[in-house]
C-alpha cells in the first residue's frame, strides 16, 4: 500500500496527460492566433 501511493503509474500518467493537454491547448491557441493575425485578406475558416 505504501509503495503504491508513492509513485503509482496511473497517477503519473494522469498528471502527464493533464500537463500535456494543457500545454497543447495553450500552444494551439497561440498558433491559431498567430495564423489568424498576419493574413487578414484570406479567411482560413469561412463561416
Amino acid at each position: 500500500m505504501k509503495k503504491e501511493s508513492r509513485g503509482s503509474p496511473l497517477f503519473q500518467m494522469i498528471c502527464t496527460t493533464f500537463f500535456c493537454s494543457t500545454l497543447l491547448n495553450f500552444w494551439a491557441s497561440q498558433v491559431a492566433d498567430a495564423a489568424a493575425t498576419p493574413a487578414p485578406g484570406r479567411a482560413a475558416f469561412p463561416e
